[in-house]
């Protein structure tokens, strides 16, 4: 599924493809998967611009002119797709047409994708947030002792935005075995990961933007050092081994240190 790196390309290429548009109709294909109904949709969009697609942990928001918000959640396989007039989207859950004739399609071929009109925000901070800092990181693995550090990293509750590849490959490059329990942490060690999580999410972000200017749906994984099923050797030549972490897909290598 789409994470931190990958929502933030689409979030910019999607603003440049629809920024500005008109809304002209709102159809609504799959109806226990949005919220409040297209009725209520149409009346709250009637009329506004969009403005922005904007992240929100490892969710989207859609803003309008009009101070509307859609909630996006894309699940396991969901795309946003912008389609040019008289263009067909598949397994679409809900639709948005604009008065130029684009539309942008909510889709899913497996119907987990979910469309929320005013979603409820988190207070927890996300991984790029200056509300995510040291003290409070620290204060939530001394709260998870006994919780796999991977897992802690991929809680949305503890940190959003970060999932499972990405919980991977911070801690290759923190050099911690993924099922280390958090109690078992060195404070330095702790202090690692949480500089790794902002630089790694970052330098992702830019390798998509340099390898896949143009992404607005979907994700990329070359640019990965070891949560990346095309490579057998991490980036310093070790091989790539793979294992569950509490039911988790993990990869890794022998240089990471278990604590």
């Amino acid at each position: 599924m789409p994470e931190l790196p990958d929502l933030e390309v689409q979030c910019k290429n999607l603003t440049k493809l629809c920024k500005g548009c008109k809304v002209a109709k709102v159809v609504v294909q799959r109806p226990k998967r949005v919220q409040p109904g297209e009725e209520a949709l149409n009346k709250a969009l009637d009329g506004a611009t969009l403005n922005q697609f904007k992240r929100a942990g490892k969710q989207m928001r859609v803003l309008f002119s009009n101070g509307q918000v859609l909630g996006v959640h894309l699940m396991l396989n969901g795309e946003i797709r912008v389609c040019a007039k008289d263009e067909e989207a598949k397994y679409v859950s809900c639709t948005i047409s604009f008065t130029d004739g684009k539309s942008v399609a909510f889709t899913d071929k497996q119907t987990w994708i979910t469309v929320t009109l005013h979603p409820e925000e988190s207070s927890v901070p996300d991984a790029l947030s200056p509300d995510f800092t040291l003290d409070y990181f620290e204060g939530r693995v001394k709260a998870k002792a006994k919780t796999p550090v991977k897992i802690l990293l991929i809680d949305q509750e503890v940190v959003q935005g970060i999932g499972n590849a990405y919980a991977d490959e911070i801690l290759w490059h923190a050099k911690v075995d993924p099922a280390s329990l958090c109690k078992d942490l060195p404070p330095k060690v702790v202090g690692t990961i949480f500089r790794e999580i902002p630089k790694t999410l970052k330098k992702a972000i830019t390798d998509i933007e340099n390898n896949h200017p143009d992404l607005s749906f979907g994700e990329a994984r070359d640019h990965m050092a070891v949560h990346n099923n095309g490579k057998d050797k991490s980036p310093t030549g070790k091989p790539i081994q793979t294992k569950e972490v509490k039911g988790k897909n993990t990869y890794y290598t022998e240089e990471q240190v278990m604590y």
